[in-house]
């Protein structure tokens, strides 16, 4: 037999930290702004942008792992925080 295999029928015995359980569920609630992985944006036109509008606009165009918090920072900039580096790049790419 293979001792891999053997192995992975084996009992594992994990140390106090990793028998911890974390539970992550999307319960509604704001997501904590990151500083890490922000951008500015600004919407080029000659029209007032609201926040409301670009944030509904954002959310449903948006298919990241994490929401996106949008927040109007000053004269037509807004500050785009995601909640990890890989939405941060999806969105530098022009992904949805």
């Amino acid at each position: 037999m293979n001792p891999y295999v053997d192995k992975m029928k084996s009992k594992i015995s994990l140390t106090k930290n990793e028998s911890v359980v974390l539970s992550i569920t999307d319960d509604g609630t704001e997501v904590e702004e990151s500083h890490e992985f922000i951008l500015v944006a600004r919407i080029l036109t000659n029209k007032k942008v609201w926040l409301s509008t670009f944030q509904r606009q954002i959310a449903e165009h948006w298919e990241g792992r994490f929401k996106v918090n949008i927040k109007e920072h000053h004269s037509d900039l807004f500050l785009l925080y995601f909640g990890c580096e890989g939405d941060l790049l999806r969105a530098l790419d022009k992904e949805p």
